[in-house]
Order: structure tokens, then C-alpha cells, then sequence
């Protein structure tokens, strides 16, 4: 098949003779044409480590910064034309760097509408051809990614018969201090039931350090009610809830910590980051940044892209 199911949304792969997907694939032509022309593959020697995204004609081209820690980046055009690339500045929050090329190029225009977009709105990531790397929905509003901002709760679940168990419990977390223990069941948080672990978290994600949540248990047959301060994260905490499920593919070593991310369903691959997220309208939202999970990838918004090159660019 010429598209490959990879979570919730599309990869597309090499053409073929489905139907349905090619229809997909022609009706996206006219929407990301323009876009393309600004896209170029970022290189390290022989291999594309990520994709870039122009942002100025006189050669500035924002990609994802720790991709290129491991040597000197090549700036390659769709017409195969290569070109060494100086590293003008980077942003370190947001896993960007500003690179330059000496070649006039084709810029990108975003546009600053992330806020005003409802969560299903149909959204695609752009290469350097007018195929697109892969086609989903914005799942998640905009939010902080930054580990200070994320709640922690501090255990590992899997699904049991009427809830989530707790497999186990992280040493000094809020779990920990509410007196959570290995083997209790969650039947409930703030009263709605879960059956899966992404949905429990995705919800417990919507809180903040410091939020109370109630959580009703069931230990040893007996039912509980627990009231839990949620804790922040730190680095130790993230690095420990990492690569607990299937992935669908290589993930983004740096997918964390943004201050400000959109959340999407492209599965689009880990050296594919730095591609434009764009609309149905053509309109460039934000600046793709990490393959996080199996449906789960991150964007810089637009507007933040715009605040952080004021001035970065000479006049």
C-alpha cells in the first residue's frame, strides 16, 4: 500500500496502485505545493539527520539543534544541490538552530493561529516534494511541555479487571506520600473510570503541579479513597517514565521540555523533525519538532517561532 497506518495518522511511503490513498495523496498536492519549496534536508555527511525549514531568502534555514550536535551540517535542496551550513544561533528550550547557507532561498510564511484551531482540525507534515510525510490531527491544545509545568503522580500502571493496577510506586513522588502502594487497583480519578493507561495519563496531564486529584482504589478488596497533591516532574522523573510503550518507530532522542508545544498524531519519522506542520488551508501553524510515541508528536507553534527570531535575523 502506497500509505502506512503508524498510530492515528498517515505515513506516507512509496506510491502504488491504492485508490483511496492516492485520491488522499492528489487532494494534498495543491494544499503543501508552495510549502515544499521551502523545506530542505538537513545533513550530516551522508545522512539526512532532519529536515529544515526556511525562514529567511538570504539562506536561514530553523531545524532541530540536537540532531546536528555530531558534526557540521549540509544544507541539501530538493534539486540535490548541497551547501555547508554555519550555525547562526540556537534556542535551547525549544531544541532549534538558526543555520545559514550562501544561497538565496524560498521562505516560509507562518501563520499565528494555533490558539484559535479546535483539537481533530486535519493537519499534515511537508518534505521537500509534494507528497506529504504524513497526515493526521491536532490532538493535543498547545501547552508546556517544560518538566517544571508537568505533574507527576510517580507510578506505573497496567489494566486490571476494574481499573489500572499500580505496579509500582516512585520513591519520594506524590503517590508515595498519599500512601499509594504496589498492587492497589485505580478504579477511578475525580470520579470517571479509566480502562487504559494513555487515557488515564492524558487526562492526569491536563492538571498541574500542586492540583489535587481524588483517586478511588481498591486494596486487598477494600475500597479506598485517596486525596493526591500532584508532584512536578524533574529530569530524573521523566528520564524514568520513558519507552514504556510501543513506539511504531524510532523515536526523537530530544522530545521533552518545550515550553510551548502543539500536540499532533503524525507519525512522521524521528529525521523528518524540523518539517512545517500545516493546515488544510495551506497555512504553516508551527514548525515540527519530536517524534514522541507511537501517535504522539510535538510542534513548535508558530507564534512562538516568531517571537523567537526577533532579531536573530540582521536587518
Amino acid at each position: 500500500r502506497m500509505a502506512r497506518m503508524l498510530g492515528g495518522g498517515f505515513n506516507f511511503g512509496s506510491p502504488g496502485e491504492d485508490k483511496f490513498f492516492t485520491d488522499v495523496v492528489n487532494g494534498y498536492r495543491p494544499i503543501i505545493d508552495d510549502v515544499a519549496d521551502s523545506v530542505v534536508k538537513v545533513m550530516v555527511g551522508p545522512n539526512q539527520v532532519a529536515l529544515g525549514t526556511v525562514i529567511h531568502r538570504d539562506g536561514y534555514v530553523l531545524t532541530k539543534a540536537s540532531e546536528i550536535k555530531d558534526g557540521t551540517p549540509t544544507i541539501e535542496l530538493a534539486d540535490g544541490q548541497r551547501f555547508a551550513a554555519s550555525v547562526e544561533q540556537k534556542f535551547g528550550e525549544y531544541d532549534l538552530a538558526l543555520l545559514r547557507v550562501p544561497k538565496e532561498l524560498t521562505p516560509a510564511e507562518f501563520t499565528s493561529i494555533s490558539d484559535q484551531l479546535p483539537l481533530g482540525t486535519f493537519v499534515s507534515a511537508v518534505g521537500v516534494d509534494p507528497t506529504p510525510l504524513a497526515i493526521g490531527v491536532l490532538s493535543v491544545a498547545r501547552r508546556s511541555l517544560a518538566a517544571k509545568d508537568k505533574p507527576f503522580l510517580g507510578v506505573s500502571l497496567r489494566p486490571a479487571d476494574n481499573g489500572l493496577a499500580i505496579n509500582s510506586v516512585v520513591d519520594d513522588s506524590a503517590a508515595a506520600a498519599a500512601g499509594l502502594e504496589p498492587g492497589d487497583v485505580i478504579v477511578s480519578l475525580n470520579g470517571k473510570k479509566y480502562a487504559a493507561v494513555p487515557l488515564f495519563i492524558l487526562s492526569l496531564g491536563r492538571k498541574r503541579p500542586g492540583d489535587e486529584v481524588k483517586l478511588s482504589l481498591i486494596r486487598d478488596g477494600v475500597e479506598l479513597e485517596k486525596s493526591v497533591k500532584l508532584g512536578g516532574r524533574t529530569e530524573e522523573t521523566v528520564d524514568r517514565t520513558r519507552g514504556r510503550y510501543p513506539t511504531g518507530g524510532k523515536l526523537s532522542e530530544q522530545r521533552d521540555g518545550y515550553p510551548n508545544a502543539l500536540q499532533t498524531d503524525l507519525p512522521f519519522r524521528y529525521n523528518e523533525c524540523g518539517s512545517p506542520l500545516v493546515d488544510l488551508d495551506g497555512r504553516i501553524i508551527g514548525l515540527n519538532i519530536a517524534r514522541a510515541g507511537r501517535t504522539k508528536s510535538y510542534a513548535i507553534p508558530a507564534e512562538t517561532i516568531s517571537e523567537l527570531l526577533k532579531g536573530a535575523i540582521p536587518e
